[in-house]
């Protein structure tokens, strides 16, 4: 899923945020697991995120932040720990030209953007499995809020 309408939004917002309530009883088997949230920008800027939230099989979030424009260059940082299938809330936001990250109420976590000039962005929810096994993703509650 992705921001409707199909538009993107300057992170040089005061307020650009997702909150999502979900459980993840079945991460994939790959080493940083299912990514379960991501900030996107327009495929004409580039087709690699700026950032994505990954879950893994041991209950690890980790946080892949892009540094280099149109490069796989993911800066991969661990921003959590929650027990697979329970539930769980994660804040992703990119405003005022900072990116964050905060798991349930756990000291939110500021994210270097590298060489990145806060290109216009959008948000994604859902179950991205990297991997070869199947993966499930329970989402409770999507909001998203600009300003």
């Amino acid at each position: 899923m992705r921001n409707y309408p199909k538009q993107s939004w300057d992170p040089s917002n005061s307020v650009n945020s997702l909150r999502v309530k979900l459980s993840v009883p079945r991460p994939d088997e790959s080493k940083y697991g299912t990514v379960v949230g991501q900030v996107k920008v327009d495929d004409s800027l580039s087709k690699k995120p700026v950032a994505e939230l990954f879950y893994n099989k041991a209950g690890v979030l980790t946080i892949g932040v892009s540094q280099i424009p149109d490069v796989s260059s993911l800066k991969m940082t661990e921003v959590g720990h929650v027990e697979v299938g329970k539930r769980f809330e994660y804040d992703l936001r990119y405003e005022g030209g900072n990116l964050t990250v905060q798991i349930d109420n756990e000291k939110k976590k500021v994210m270097s953007t590298g060489q990145l000039d806060s290109p216009n962005s959008y948000f994604k929810v859902g179950n991205y499995n990297q991997g070869n096994e199947p993966s499930e993703v329970l989402l409770y509650d999507i909001v998203v809020q600009h300003g």
